[in-house]
Formats: structure tokens, C-alpha cells, sequence
């Protein structure tokens, strides 16, 4: 696959999620920023990109959302990745 398409299919799974826990859009602004900002002077692999997003995501949720969503509190980082 392109490395854009996988990216443009992590944006739409991240959006995706935002709806379905009803985040605030300035988190997945946030998100898609720094992912967007890593990307452009970093060359990744579609694991890397699944840990980019998750990192982006938790670093937005800090900055942006009250609690955390409950995904982040009882999910491990390894089943998120894979």
C-alpha cells in the first residue's frame, strides 16, 4: 500500500473514534497536527504509525479533554498497537 492511503485510513479510524467517544474537536485536531508535523521529518513503518497516533492521541486528550476516554484506562498500549 501507498504511505499516504495508510495515513488517510489511520485519519478516517481516528475520526471515527472521536465520534464514537464524543471527543472534543480540538483533540483530533491536535492529533492529526502532531502526526501530521512528526510525519514530515520522519519516515515510519505502519507499526510506528499505529504508536505515532496512539502517542499523538494521548498527548491530545491531555491538553484538550477533561477525563480520559474509559478505552485509555483499561486497554493495554499493546492491544491498541497491534
Amino acid at each position: 500500500m501507498k504511505p499516504l492511503y495508510v495515513l488517510n485510513i489511520y485519519i478516517y479510524v481516528q475520526l471515527q473514534m472521536a465520534e464514537e467517544y464524543r471527543l472534543v474537536p480540538d483533540t483530533l485536531y491536535l492529533t492529526v497536527n502532531y502526526i501530521d508535523r512528526y510525519l514530515s521529518g520522519n519516515a515510519m513503518n505502519r507499526q510506528q504509525l499505529q504508536l505515532l497516533g496512539v502517542a499523538s492521541m494521548m498527548i491530545a486528550f491531555k491538553y484538550e479533554e477533561i477525563c480520559a476516554p474509559q478505552f485509555l484506562k483499561h486497554t493495554n498500549l499493546k492491544q491498541i498497537i497491534s
